[in-house]
């Protein structure tokens, strides 16, 4: 099975999407996957598991979680758990913004990840004011008032900004790994740190102190992805971040991978990313300025 890239269906010419209130059990999870826009998701009831870039979060109502674009993210549910959340995707380079209100989008995002904060907590209040913005973005999509795109823009900026304020006093939660997830988290540690390596199924069982087949069995049922499909992932968005972040060559970052040949890496970056050396280039400076 191909690593999951899921594509954003915008709403009108708007690039937003809405999955409001829903409920989800395990068999309806998308396995482990990523997306080049960002997310915000709101727990209104339930509880899982989520892994997020290496980082397991026990879930709770309340809860606002942000997902910056091009991180690997799964929710991980037992056969009878639930989760009823909603969940809003967004491009921070929406046209009905100001660029200055765009950046507030882009580095919004940025800072979860560098902070490694991607859930916050609401307390009673705020989680009336979470509710009530998801539901005035619903709303302003069913109905298609007079210049609904530009009032779910700046439902979805006031939302992102009270988040933002939210997270600067907030402070990196200690990590609380389920007892069922430990071999997991171990394993995960293993790829992170040897991601510039090959990493064999022997030497990540053994992390885990299980059996390989066992292990791939497993790892297969809670990620939802097998795992040469999660390596393949991980290196790929580990390319992407470097190429954006930094100025070091195609070849170089490559060769940080454990790909001995060029054509080889082309062959794998263009099946995840559809787009090959000079859109790559160009990409670069456009997600850069994130005006474009």
């Amino acid at each position: 099975m191909d690593p999951i890239r899921k594509t954003l269906s915008p709403v009108g010419t708007l690039p937003f999407s809405l999955m409001h209130n829903l409920t989800k059990g395990r068999k309806e999870e998308l396995p482990d996957h990523s997306h080049e826009w960002c997310e915000l998701i709101y727990i209104h009831s339930g509880k899982g598991t989520f892994f997020i870039d290496q980082t397991f979060i026990e879930l709770e109502k309340g809860d606002l979680i942000i997902i910056p674009p091009n991180i690997i993210h799964k929710s991980i549910l037992e056969d009878r758990e639930t989760l009823t959340s909603s969940a809003l995707f967004f491009s921070p380079t929406m046209q009905t913004l100001t660029t200055d209100q765009r950046m507030i989008l882009f580095q919004t995002s940025v800072k979860a990840k560098e902070a490694r904060i991607f859930r916050h907590k609401c307390t009673q209040n705020e989680q009336q004011f979470v509710e009530g913005h998801f539901n005035q973005i619903d709303q302003e999509r069913t109905n298609k008032c007079t210049n609904w795109e530009e009032t779910v823009s700046l439902q979805i900026l006031m939302l992102v900004i009270q988040l933002k304020r939210w997270m600067e006093h907030s402070v990196e939660e200690q990590e609380i790994i389920p007892t069922n997830l430990t071999w997991l988290k171990a394993s995960l540690d293993y790829i992170e740190l040897n991601l510039h390596e090959p990493i064999r199924l022997d030497n990540l069982a053994k992390e885990a102190n299980i059996s390989p087949v066992y292990f791939s069995k497993k790892f297969k049922r809670t990620i939802g992805m097998t795992v040469s499909d999660f390596l393949f992932k991980k290196k790929v968005l580990k390319a992407r971040e470097l190429l954006v972040q930094t100025d070091e060559s195609i070849q170089s970052i490559a060769e940080q991978l454990g790909y001995q040949t060029m054509p080889h890496f082309y062959r794998l970056f263009k099946k995840e990313t559809g787009i090959t050396q000079l859109p790559i280039e160009k990409n670069i400076h456009c997600e850069r300025r994130i005006t474009c």
